[in-house]
């Protein structure tokens, strides 16, 4: 092989090889974000979901009851407007 070519073969092969550590630190970026923001997701996001599920399922309790509470009192006021003098 002629010198020429010999070196510019070296340079290609460096390149690639700097290429291959680059792609695999990308990668494992990647994966170690994913992992990160998992763990976040799993620690700080998902309580504060839940505490939110359970306060708004609170809330539609109270708001059944409250609903069935004032069912009683339409039905009177109902009967008290029919039995009204006219």
């Amino acid at each position: 092989m002629e010198p020429e070519t010999e070196e510019l073969f070296q340079k290609w092969l460096k390149l690639q090889i700097w290429k291959q550590r680059l792609s695999f630190l990308m990668w494992m970026f990647i994966i170690l974000s994913f992992i990160a923001s998992s763990w976040f997701g799993y620690n700080y996001v998902l309580p504060s979901v839940r505490k939110q599920i359970e306060t708004t399922q609170s809330l539609l309790e109270q708001v059944s009851t409250v609903s069935e509470n004032t069912k009683g009192q339409e039905d009177l006021l109902k009967d008290l407007f029919q039995n009204l003098p006219r």
